[in-house]
């Protein structure tokens, strides 16, 4: 008779840890999408090198940082708007204050004198939650 009982208990125990571990899916956290435009064959100025992107929300704690090669896409919590680069292997990273643009069109341009020569990164809203990131040797 123990044996039954304990066999149940393990059995219910087994069945609710499973609905817990194998239950619905969690529900999505909504992605912004970015993607790195690589630059066409003989285009001047355009630059395919690595360069990491990161998206912070608008406090100064958390974020996701992605290094960004030539043909890079990623998703980022929609919550991170805020924008900083950084160039791998150096200490430089932008220092002024940027945000994803909100608007389909519209473009957020971080200017190599921000901290980032000899890179100008230009991020632009192309469709809802999709962005393109480019990046130029041309100093602005």
């Amino acid at each position: 008779m123990k044996k039954i009982k304990l066999m149940s208990l393990v059995t219910i125990l087994c069945i609710l840890l499973g609905n817990v571990v194998y239950g619905q899916d969690p529900v999505p956290i909504p992605q912004n999408t970015v993607t790195r435009v690589p630059c066409q064959s003989g285009f001047l100025g355009c630059s395919n090198d690595n360069i990491y992107l990161t998206l912070k929300p608008s406090g100064q704690f958390g974020g996701v940082k992605a290094l960004f090669t030539s043909s890079t896409s990623q998703g980022f919590p929609n919550s991170n708007t805020r924008i900083i680069i950084s160039i791998p292997g150096t200490s430089q990273t932008s220092v002024g204050t940027y945000y994803l643009p909100t608007t389909i069109g519209d473009q957020t341009v971080i200017p190599s004198t921000d901290g980032i020569l000899p890179y100008t990164v230009f991020i632009k809203k192309t469709g809802n939650q999709q962005f393109t990131l480019e990046v130029s040797e041309i100093s602005l």
